[in-house]
């Protein structure tokens, strides 16, 4: 199963494992600093909470864009129609193909 959304489904897994990690790091570095007194609590609770907000969006679009892929394919048991080709640029795109293979053979 290859894994597509709307938007390119490996480039959202890859930015909400980023967003995740920096909010990982950032929300530890404030629970550090504030147990060393370095920042008070309202500035780490402040901190805290912005990273759940932001990972939960992130979360939250990744999600959306897995269902609007293979995910919703997978999970509502039907595929999502996609809209044919138009037979006219089908036909130009035929012949552009068979003119380019000419070219290639005669060159």
């Amino acid at each position: 199963m290859s894994d597509s959304g709307y938007l390119p489904h490996q480039a959202v897994k890859a930015v909400t494992f980023w967003i995740l990690v920096l909010g990982v790091v950032l929300a530890t570095g404030g629970g550090v600093a504030h147990s060393w007194d370095l920042i008070d609590g309202e500035f780490a609770g402040r901190l805290v909470s912005t990273v759940v907000i932001i990972a939960s969006g992130s979360l939250v679009l990744l999600l959306v864009n897995y269902l609007f892929g293979d995910g919703g394919r997978n999970l509502f048991g039907h595929s999502i129609e996609r809209p044919g080709i138009d037979p006219a640029f089908a036909e130009r795109l035929h012949k552009a193909k068979i003119q380019a293979e000419d070219e290639t053979r005669a060159g």
